[in-house]
């Protein structure tokens, strides 16, 4: 009798290690996130670069015409406002539950920081390497 009430509690033992490992590897998880979990890399296509040149030139124009001295968006803001309408125009990858409330605005997916690289292919080389070593150790 004793041997099936020392197994049942070695089970329960067994149980209880793997359901608190799994709570405390979800907890680790939520306190290590960085910004760096989340870093997307974006190859800009080459018609991008005319494309801000010539909104920018026809902003001046307008601005020139109606006398307005008005600051004109550097390439980040054009590229982030762009950006952001192509999210907004981008199918979910996940499906919301039924009945569930949409975020307010101010609560969706902003972008934090932009950085570009120019002619840098052996940097971004190496911190892919960097960021690769720290996820596989």
């Amino acid at each position: 009798m004793t041997s099936i009430i020392a197994c049942f509690y070695f089970s329960y033992v067994i149980y209880y290690k793997k359901v608190s490992s799994e709570i405390e590897e979800k907890q680790w998880d939520l306190s290590t996130v960085t910004t760096a979990d989340f870093t997307v890399d974006i190859e800009i296509p080459s018609g991008v670069w005319p494309a801000w040149k010539e909104y920018k030139h026809k902003m001046h124009l307008e601005n020139k015409e109606k006398g307005i001295h008005k600051h004109l968006p550097g390439f980040q803001e054009y590229f982030l406002d762009n950006l952001y309408e192509q999210m907004k125009k981008t199918k979910p990858v996940f499906k919301a539950r039924k009945g569930a409330v949409s975020l307010p605005e101010d609560e969706k997916i902003k972008i934090a920081n932009v950085s570009f690289g120019f002619a840098n292919q052996s940097l971004i080389g190496l911190l892919k390497s960097r960021g690769k070593y720290l996820t596989k150790g």
